[in-house]
């Protein structure tokens, strides 16, 4: 199988919370995950994050950092930013924008997953509304 993974989804791999019974088995199968470039960026921010809230020690923060940096340049597909999901993450938010609650940063994984989407592959994510958008585009949705 095949999946796109959003950082919310990303996240569960590495720290054990609310979804990581979902993504955990998929991730340690045979099975494809692709990501956007953006997510070694919004991972970074998250575990630093739950660092400084206390949620994780710095040991853990430091594991939790090589591990995915790890999978993000050896594990993955990683789909690389570029004019293309830029302008079809624009083209999302003036088409879907005054109608649905989507951020930049949800448009640009939206727009990423778009470039790659066929029926084979799955749009793996925690929040609600993107899951709804996705859905309502008619791709697979794994909610996590």
């Amino acid at each position: 199988m095949k999946y796109f993974f959003d950082t919310s989804a990303l996240v569960k791999i590495y720290h054990n919370e609310v979804g990581s019974d979902i993504v955990l088995p998929i991730y340690n199968s045979e099975n494809v995950i692709f990501v956007s470039e953006l997510s070694k960026i919004e991972f970074i921010s998250t575990i630093y994050r739950k660092f400084r809230n206390a949620e994780i020690s710095e040991e853990a923060l430091e594991i939790l950092k090589n591990k995915f940096l790890w999978d993000f340049n050896n594990r993955f597909q990683v789909i690389l930013l570029g004019s293309a999901i830029i302008d079809l993450a624009f083209d999302s938010i003036l088409q879907y924008g005054n109608i649905k609650h989507i951020i930049s940063l949800d448009s640009i994984h939206l727009a990423t997953f778009l470039l790659i989407a066929d029926n084979n592959i799955s749009f793996a994510c925690a929040d609600k509304r993107l899951t709804t958008l996705v859905k309502e585009l008619l791709f697979n949705v794994l909610e996590v």
